[in-house]
């Protein structure tokens, strides 16, 4: 049987993949997708309440109806094929959006109005990068390889490296480890008590062409 095709850009323009969206119930989804691959539990519940097919993962909540609270597509980065099963039915479309893209990739993609875009940044602690993008009601969190930031001070890089530069330097190093559509806007989500830096896709993007622009008129 020929799946039907989820489009990863559309996931990502919209918060909706195909036919799952936030506010579906338990049953919905159970219409929708069949049995799930796997389950996860915290607790000795009745009924599992997040399912896992493929590469996407589904959050309910714990009381009857079993609203779908949000769902993610987890390491697209790993993900090196044109098309990844999702279940017999589903394969998710990735559209040239998978594997290594960078953050700007995905910021050039023409999929967002660039200054809703924002993007926030901050050192995690033991040599760690935090950056996640958020727009509407999509969350996408990156990976940063730190490995090449001199003696990985994370601190003192952030501190004094002029913005244009220090977007540079991250987006190179960028990899997506996950992408989340919750049932409310983005940045209301719990975000972990950091020093965050923001910044809009607008002014990342200027900031790679203010770099761009500079090496092209270098002698």
């Amino acid at each position: 049987m020929e799946k039907k095709l989820l489009s990863f850009r559309d996931f990502l323009k919209t918060g909706t993949l195909g036919p799952i969206q936030p506010g579906l119930r338990m049953i919905d989804v159970a219409r929708i997708l069949g049995t799930p691959d796997s389950w996860i539990t915290e607790h000795v519940e009745t009924i599992p309440v997040y399912w896992i097919y493929g590469p996407l993962e589904v959050s309910f909540g714990n009381d009857p109806p079993h609203d779908l609270h949000w769902f993610q597509i987890e390491h697209p980065n790993s993900i090196r094929k044109t098309t990844e099963r999702v279940n017999d039915q589903f394969a998710l479309a990735m559209e040239e959006l998978g594997g290594s893209a960078k953050l700007s990739d995905f910021l050039q993609a023409a999929l967002w109005n660039l200054q809703d875009v924002r993007i926030h940044y901050a050192n995690f602690g033991n040599h760690q990068f935090m950056l996640d993008l958020c727009v509407g009601t999509v969350q996408m969190f990156f990976e940063v390889d730190t490995s090449l930031i001199e003696n990985e001070d994370i601190d003192r890089f952030l501190a004094h490296t002029p913005i244009a530069k220090l977007i540079c330097e991250i987006d190179q190093r960028t990899e997506v480890n996950s992408v989340y559509s919750y049932a409310y806007p983005a940045e209301e989500a719990p975000r972990i008590e950091l020093r965050w830096q923001t910044i809009t896709g607008s002014a990342y993007l200027s900031c790679l062409q203010e770099k761009e622009k500079g090496a092209a008129q270098a002698p």
